[in-house]
């Protein structure tokens, strides 16, 4: 993910930008700028992050956002949610064949969608050289795509990998296959955050690398959270060395610590000494306290 957003000024008097109503024109420029977007301008966007982050309920930013994209052209697949910028090289081209190698990188993030065979038809903005760049790199990059392939290599590329998994099984040295992250937390900072944690298992003694099925589990767990939270909760179990992934929920008093068990109780610890002369046996009440006559001044 781009630190910086570039912006064109001449937007504001931009004849389509113009028109749209001012709660779209927000919309807009969220799309711009917002953490999701890449360097590429074709990006998943998690419409209902963008709706939290905007303050809008969730049909309200997608039905303004679908008058974005009618009136800016824009081409938004909403089978996958991806955005796509068609004008984005206008803006953001120009910047050599060697640092557009770099960019294109960002085509890994993206979900398999017919909207990559439009970008990297479009070549209207670049260069001679970018436009080479763009055939040469973006195709190789899609050709590991399976929805890209032709039937006859899918099904080879389906029994590679079931060749694969079964040396994994059969080889404990093998390193485990990762579960892909959900597009929810698909996230340059989450992913960061997430190989850490891959790290993290593996360097544990003994070691526990989380296998595929553990991850997937964990993976959706921390879908809810969101990406935020999640990294939270990833960054606070590695530094406490646990084998698990934890959120903090508790505003920890140190007053309310158990200090027998070093937790926080859940719910007051009820007082077992028996106010009697002998515990009943098999009660559960412990001492030998007596009872306190009522002087009648309480």
């Amino acid at each position: 993910m781009a630190r910086f957003r570039k912006i064109d000024p001449r937007i504001w008097s931009d004849e389509k930008f113009r028109h749209l109503m001012p709660q779209d024109k927000l919309i807009a420029l969220h799309c711009l700028t917002c953490s999701q977007a890449n360097r590429i301008g074709l990006f998943y966007l998690s419409t209902a992050m963008a709706a939290e982050q905007l303050g809008m309920k969730l049909e309200g930013y997608t039905k303004g956002l679908r008058r974005v994209c009618d009136t800016l052209k824009w081409v938004l697949d909403e089978a996958v949610n991806v955005l796509y910028l068609p004008a984005w090289w206008k803006y953001n081209g120009g910047i050599g064949h060697l640092t557009i190698r770099g960019w294109l990188d960002d085509v890994h993030e993206v979900p398999q969608t017919p909207l990559l065979q439009e970008f990297m038809a479009n070549t209207r903005y670049l260069s001679d050289r970018e436009s080479a760049e763009l055939d040469t790199h973006a195709k190789g990059m899609l050709g590991v795509c399976q929805g890209y392939l032709p039937i006859s290599a899918q099904e080879q590329e389906q029994e590679t990998e079931q060749e694969t998994e079964t040396e994994q099984e059969t080889d404990p040295t093998t390193p485990l296959p990762e579960a892909p992250i959900p597009p929810e937390l698909n996230t340059p900072e989450f992913r960061a955050a997430w190989a850490e944690w891959v790290e993290h298992r593996k360097e544990l003694r003994p070691p526990a690398a989380a296998t595929p099925r553990a991850q997937k589990m964990a993976l959706k767990e921390l879908a809810v959270m969101g990406p935020e939270r999640a990294i939270v909760a990833i960054e606070r179990s590695i530094a406490k060395g646990w084998k698990g992934i934890y959120e903090d929920k508790s505003d920890e008093n140190p007053k309310d610590t158990d200090r027998r068990s070093g937790c926080i109780p859940s719910e007051p610890i009820p007082d077992r000494t028996w106010k009697g002369p002998n515990p009943p046996e098999g009660s559960g009440f412990t001492g030998d306290a007596q009872p306190q006559e009522d002087d009648g001044n309480s």
